[in-house]
């Protein structure tokens, strides 16, 4: 039995460490954009139209107001803002309405209800998309906050990289334990995506040296499923695949059209990420940055709040497998609550600390501190206490829950609502359902 706890820890130990090496290569090629930052953009006549589409559902308690303030105050001559009511049952068309008499660039549209094999999220986009004018097309959550440069400064470096594509991940503003331990843990996947995407792409491109881009013909997207996978997702945020993120992704109108529009994700429930997925799979330039010093968000502080916006990524990627729910599962206990548990029932008296235990408590200890420091060097931006980052393994924890969750929830038919939809269970939800379940929740 010890040898198999060394066995498991060993391997921790040495996969922390081997991420760490990797990250410390790559820290140099960390690319945060700042609105003080050179761009080429100066005259008004190099500035083309930016449609700024944001989907918004029941944002009354969110910052709504706060964040269309943010887009229509950006320092770029050439914008307008379609905002699409997607079936809100608070004050958010109300607000929008008042919002939109104060300024002529904000449209409002009262969004209809996704039709069968469409998800909320993707047929508001498509919806405002069929108003927009703009060369490029910029999506935003409604609850993201923008510095006065964003939109300059993130045209410009797409402009630079040669992009079709390009995202920024959000700062977070965190205030509670919950959004402090658990949210960090998942944005540092994007960010090490971020990290090898960024080296990846600076080789290609420098390699090219400026060579004009030609994207691929057009394929028929029906035939391009993505399954729910957790080794698939990992494969596109770090490996050969590139991806794009939700908050904020600003794309070039003909590689939007090209890919038939959001209707090339209307049935994912991934569809930040699988956005970026589909381009890059019809051969255009995807590029993901840290958007730290140019966006932020308010974190979710509620514990209920995150446990269901992380079981809508979550639940499908793992629960309807059980082989890759036990894999997934098994895989996350070592490598991240193994070496803590060890650590833990050493300090309570639980495990002796003579010779015989020295490579338990020794691999243990590396593994544990190698996975704090890796998390804290991607997270670094965030610029939060350091005892948030050994304090990590409880997100991590979380997350495992709510994995296992997901055998409870197809038991007890029990799906994952977000923003009153179902996601899980039910797949694509009917109308009726849609409506049956708002009722319900």
């Amino acid at each position: 039995m010890q040898t198999v706890l060394v066995l498991a820890l060993w391997s921790a130990a040495v996969t922390w460490t081997l991420l760490l090496m990797v990250v410390l290569a790559l820290r140099r090629f960390r690319h945060a954009p700042r609105p003080t930052d050179a761009d080429p953009m100066e005259e008004p006549e190099d500035a083309p139209l930016v449609s700024i589409l944001v989907p918004a559902r029941n944002e009354e308690h969110r910052i709504l107001r706060q964040s269309l303030a943010s887009m229509l105050a950006q320092n770029y001559p050439a914008i307008e803002v379609i905002v699409v009511n997607d079936r809100s049952t608070d004050r958010t068309l109300e607000i929008l309405r008042e919002v939109a008499e104060s300024d002529s660039r904000l449209r409002v549209i009262d969004g209809e209800e996704p039709p069968p094999g469409w998800r909320g999220k993707p047929f508001a986009l498509q919806q405002a998309l069929a108003h927009a004018r703009g060369e490029w097309i910029l999506s935003i959550d409604a609850d993201i906050l923008l510095d006065p440069e964003t939109v300059r400064k993130a045209l410009a470096l797409a402009r630079k990289y040669r992009c079709d594509a390009l995202s920024l991940l959000p700062r977070m503003d965190y205030v509670s334990f919950w959004d402090h331990v658990i949210e960090p843990q998942a944005l540092n996947l994007l960010r090490l995506g971020m990290l090898i995407g960024s080296v990846k792409a600076r080789l290609r491109w420098a390699c090219e040296g400026g060579a004009t881009h030609a994207p691929a013909a057009h394929a028929d997207h029906k035939k391009q499923g993505i399954s729910f996978n957790p080794l698939f997702f990992l494969s596109a945020y770090v490996g050969d695949q590139a991806f794009t993120i939700g908050a904020f992704t600003l794309v070039r109108r003909r590689a939007l059209d090209a890919i038939g529009g959001y209707a090339a994700i209307r049935s994912e429930v991934m569809d930040e990420t699988i956005l970026g997925i589909r381009l890059h799979q019809q051969g255009f330039r995807v590029f993901a940055v840290e958007g730290t010093h140019l966006i932020h968000t308010p974190a979710r502080v509620a514990f209920s709040e995150l446990w269901e916006a992380y079981s809508r990524v979550i639940c499908p990627a793992v629960g309807r497998n059980p082989l890759v729910l036990m894999a997934s599962v098994a895989t996350a206990a070592i490598l991240t609550l193994l070496p803590v548990g060890v650590l833990i029932a050493t300090f309570l008296g639980m495990i002796p600390t003579d010779r015989d235990m020295a490579a338990v408590i020794g691999s243990a200890a590396l593994g544990y501190l190698a996975m704090v420091a890796v998390g804290a060097i991607l997270a670094e931006e965030d610029r939060q206490p350091g005892i948030y980052h050994l304090a990590s393994f409880v997100g991590f924890a979380v997350f495992i829950a709510i994995a296992l969750s997901s055998v409870w929830r197809r038991y007890k038919q029990r799906d994952v609502i977000w923003k009153g939809r179902p996601v899980f269970l039910q797949g694509m939800a009917e109308p009726g359902q849609i409506a049956q379940h708002e009722r319900q929740g």
